[in-house]
């Protein structure tokens, strides 16, 4: 019979932190017309539009990362 032999348990690669969040800046302007009461608009430019859809997608990013990492050490 052969002797037994341990083997080490493999260890886990540790992940790094997702970045940051990095936003830009995204002004609401609220607008309400005065023949309509209670009728509240909210608008942006095209340049606050895209950094909404940035900031979105940053955000998006993030969490997709974080959850990659949850699965990862999940089995522990």
């Amino acid at each position: 019979m052969c002797p037994a032999v341990e083997i080490p348990k493999p260890t886990k690669q540790v992940l790094p932190q997702p970045e940051p969040i990095s936003q830009v800046e995204v002004v609401w302007v609220v607008v309400t017309p005065e023949d309509q009461p209670g009728v509240v608009w909210f608008a942006l430019t095209p340049k606050q539009y895209e950094n909404l859809a940035k900031n979105t997608a940053e955000i998006l990013r993030w969490v997709t990362e974080a959850q990659s990492q949850l699965e990862y050490y999940g089995d522990e």
